[in-house]
């Protein structure tokens, strides 16, 4: 099971995202929901579930849910679970926030099922953040490491499907990169821009106190959630949570607004 965090910082907010989170500046609280799909939305913004006891709960979906099939094992040959992929009938258990005018927001989605394989294209895949950008090279940071990738002529770059230039990229873009080795550097066939940066939120200040709860969420001051999707990077390199300490100063990356933020970017200063 992944594993999640919240950071209580003091920060200030530099930009506002499209995002639901961008609606709502408080939370009543947090919420779980076992029970059986009925029905999804159009655009997959939303899932309606019945519970056991027989009642219907309408669960928000936005960019900072997570979906889990039973049988995911975060293999990067296969794309990753979406909202499109619940089915009517299935059992799932929801873990999520209740917004301040009543409106749940699914944080996490798991569904008791196996999930069918969707292969991604032949190659091999890395996931990183940028932190530099020059003529023909990005440097990278991984979950495991920093990687400089080699984008040739030929690199298709795009952002939601439109392709885009080598310098419409930025640093702590969060970046997917289609492949092959070449040495020791990352010859790049495609380049997908997964979070820009300048479409979210940036938060400067320094921690106040961490809190690590499995999957529990604490509301309250002004919140950081942090999955295991989250990019923590300290002197160009990726860092574990504990080097996360009350007092450091850091730059966060992410969607929210208000006293609530989902991190995607983490920079230890």
């Amino acid at each position: 099971m992944k594993w999640a965090a919240v950071l209580l910082i003091a920060v200030f907010v530099v930009t506002i995202p499209t995002s639901a989170w961008a609606n709502h500046k408080s939370f009543k609280g947090k919420v779980e929901i076992e029970g059986v799909v009925i029905s999804t939305g159009p655009g997959g913004r939303f899932v309606v579930v019945r519970d056991e006891k027989g009642r219907t709960w309408v669960v928000l979906v936005d960019l900072v849910t997570e979906i889990e099939f039973e049988d995911d094992d975060d293999d990067e040959r296969f794309a990753h679970a979406t909202i499109h992929e619940l089915q009517v009938g299935d059992e799932v258990e929801i873990k999520g926030l209740i917004l301040a005018d009543g409106r749940i927001l699914a944080l996490k989605i798991e569904v008791e099922r196996e999930r069918p394989k969707v292969r991604l294209p032949a190659g091999i895949f890395i996931r990183g953040v940028i932190i530099v950008v020059s003529d023909g090279l990005l440097v990278v940071v991984t979950q495991n490491g920093t990687i400089t990738v080699v984008v040739h002529p030929r690199t298709r770059i795009l952002e939601e499907d439109r392709r885009i230039s080598l310098r419409s990229l930025g640093r702590h873009d969060i970046v997917v990169a289609r492949g092959k080795w070449s040495g020791t550097r990352f010859s790049a066939d495609e380049v997908k821009v997964e979070f820009d940066a300048t479409d979210g939120v940036t938060l400067n200040g320094f921690v106040g106190s961490i809190w690590v709860q499995g999957e529990a969420l604490v509301i309250g001051g002004t919140w950081i959630n942090v999955t295991s999707r989250t990019f923590i990077i300290r002197d160009r390199s990726p860092a574990p949570l504990g080097a996360i300490r009350p007092g450091g100063s850091v730059v966060v990356y992410g969607l929210g607004k208000g006293a609530t933020m989902q991190a995607l970017v983490i920079l230890i200063r």
